[in-house]
């Protein structure tokens, strides 16, 4: 089941963990992504969802 990654929600790329807070649809149809780290600058990511790893509360 995929899960939807959105404004707003903590994620994880590689080892590092930051707060989506943008999402840019290209015109190629592709998207970039831009998040804001715990560590370091924000950065921007044009890729594929899945690379992007929506990190889940626990309850």
């Amino acid at each position: 089941m995929e899960k939807l990654i959105n404004i707003g929600n903590r994620v994880k790329i590689g080892e590092h963990q930051g707060e989506l807070f943008k999402i840019t649809e290209l015109s190629n149809g592709s998207k970039e992504y831009c998040i804001a780290f715990d560590e370091g600058p924000p950065q921007s990511f044009i890729c594929q969802p899945q690379v992007i790893e929506k990190i889940l509360k626990k309850h």
